[in-house]
């Protein structure tokens, strides 16, 4: 037995307790007196030994044993030997009695909030009593959007159900009004090229809708900074306030269009001015794609450095490798284009060509050091300093003709001393050679067998273009047929035969192409003008004939 009903025991009579016992009536208010509290509910004694229960979130606070609080009975049967009552029912039912005194006044405007979404619309809250606010009827608010749920809207109430306690309201009614009232202002007032103040209201995809007094106008994403970098949720947010410029009015359709970068200069007008090509500049990477890099060299002005202007060493370059955004880079205007607002830029030509400073300090015919990169087929492609390349081809390797396998002689990464044979900068290419290290052996045959000195040899080979004559183990030099005699020779194979021992001159050492020129019919001659200028006491002219020797030595014999 609670403290309460000991009270009641020891200090009223049968009769009285009767008659203080309240009539339980579902939907009936009733004052209760708190007896005790736990974690969950409030106990009230509403009379008698009657008591009821309230949950304790329906009090501001938890309330102290002997307060007095008026509460409705929500049902008539017992609930684990108690009434279920409620506290805040009794407030909503004041509530709405005061909202239909309200209404009965004439009043039809109130300010809610969102608190629930529903298929066909949202629920909305104000001052105690709840309506329902339809989808046509929500004007400027977003029921789907969660931002709607975080403000407070004015509305006007269209149709009350007295009997069912329901409550229609429309927003667009009084966005209708106030766009009216502020549209009939804002038309006599301002013009194109005014600035007005405002107040950011709602985003769309496309732009921002801005309250100029109540009337919403656009502003267009195109128009909110000169740079095109600029993301708008980094400058505007909801209920920002600020000033525009009016960009357009649309008298008869009522729309206009505001703009934020309209209100400092174009910075593009003043371009030719500031800028000129092969200026050296310093950016902020805005964009970086498969092609190349964007940069914004200052507020609203941003130029292009394509993949080829990145590095003067790597022709294939993927920029999303090297940078990233708000990277800063030291790039050279290449090009300007001031009626297609286009800056061209380049990243190397603001840095020294690493190739052509290679190239100044190693010119060609130097010896330098270098490791092997990579083999290829035709020779081996060796690294000379950073990113700089050179290719060794295999006719560069060695002075023996013999074929070498690349892969089993030579590994990536192998140390060799190479040697610069050539260098073409436009293409930024070297060519590289070992055996040039190393003194040729055709220069030795060249100083054997120089120009016009007689050699003797054997036939090795006979060709339809002439013979070749082997002078020695490792030297093999060629008789063309038309040095082959002073006389028409109709078939080589007839005239000679392999084996066949041959005399001739030297006419020529080619030591690139390991090539010797021979002439039979110079040694001939060669030989003749000797016999001659022996006969003739070394007189001889070069103009003499063998006509002119049996001649000589006819005049002697007589």
């Amino acid at each position: 037995m609670t403290e309460a009903n000991k009270r009641f025991d020891d200090s009223m009579t049968m009769e009285e307790l009767l008659n203080s016992t309240p009539s339980i009536e579902q939907g009936k208010i009733v004052q209760g007196e708190v007896v005790s509290v736990d974690s969950k509910f409030a106990y009230l004694n509403i009379g008698g030994k009657v008591e009821g229960k309230v949950f304790l979130n329906e009090f501001d606070k938890t309330p102290e044993q002997g307060e007095k609080h008026d509460v409705l009975i929500k049902s008539s049967r017992l609930s684990e030997g108690m009434y279920q009552l409620s506290k805040r029912a009794v407030v909503q039912i004041e509530k709405w009695k005061n909202f239909e005194a309200w209404a009965s006044a004439g009043n039809e405007r109130v300010n809610g909030k969102l608190i629930k979404k529903l298929p066909n619309g949202a629920v909305v809250e104000f001052d105690g009593v709840t309506g329902f606010l339809p989808i046509k009827e929500a004007g400027d608010i977003r029921i789907k959007d969660d931002e709607s749920f975080s403000r407070s809207y004015e509305f006007k109430v269209i149709q009350i159900d007295l009997k069912k306690k329901n409550v229609i309201l429309s927003r667009k009614m009084v966005v209708d009004e106030i766009k009216e009232k502020a549209w009939a202002e804002i038309s006599s007032k301002y013009k194109e090229g005014d600035v007005v103040s405002g107040t950011v209201v709602s985003f769309a995809d496309f732009g921002t809708f801005v309250s100029i007094n109540g009337y919403e106008a656009l502003l267009h994403n195109n128009d909110l900074s000169w740079s095109k970098g600029v993301k708008r949720k980094n400058i505007l947010k909801i209920g920002d306030k600020g000033e525009f410029k009016i960009l357009s009015m649309d008298l008869e359709n009522r729309k206009i269009a505001l703009g934020i970068k309209q209100m400092t200069a174009d910075p593009w007008e003043t371009i030719d001015k500031k800028y000129r090509a092969g200026d050296k500049v310093k950016g902020t990477v805005t964009t970086v794609t498969s092609f190349g890099i964007f940069a914004e060299i200052e507020n609203g002005i941003e130029g292009l450095v394509s993949s080829g202007e990145i590095s003067w060493i790597k022709k294939i370059v993927n920029p999303k490798e090297l940078y990233k955004k708000d990277d800063v880079v030291s790039a050279v205007i290449t090009d300007i284009n001031k009626a297609e607002r286009r800056i061209s830029l380049s990243i190397k030509q603001a840095e020294v060509n690493p190739f052509v400073d290679y190239l100044t300090k190693n010119r060609v015919g130097s010896v330098v050091d270098s490791k092997v990169a990579r083999i290829a087929p035709f020779g081996l492609f060796v690294n000379l300093a950073n990113d700089i390349d050179a290719l060794v081809h295999v006719s560069d390797l060695s002075w023996d003709d013999e074929k070498v396998d690349l892969a089993s002689k030579y590994k990536p990464g192998d140390s060799l001393k190479v040697k610069i044979l050539s260098a073409n900068s436009d293409e930024m290419k070297i060519s590289c050679g070992i055996k040039q290290l190393t003194r040729s052996p055709w220069e030795d045959v060249k100083e054997k067998f120089p120009p016009r000195s007689k050699v003797s040899g054997t036939v090795s080979s006979i060709t339809s273009f002439g013979v070749f004559v082997k002078l020695d183990d490792k030297v093999e030099g060629l008789v063309h047929l038309s040095e082959l005699s002073r006389n028409k020779i109709e078939d080589v194979n007839s005239a000679f035969k392999i084996g066949d021992s041959v005399n001739a001159v030297v006419l020529d050492v080619d030591v690139d192409k390991k090539k010797i020129s021979l002439s039979i019919k110079g040694f001939d001659i060669m030989s003749e003008k000797e016999e001659l200028s022996k006969v003739m006491g070394g007189s001889t002219s070069n103009t003499a004939s063998i006509a002119d020797l049996l001649k000589n030595k006819m005049e002697k014999a007589n």
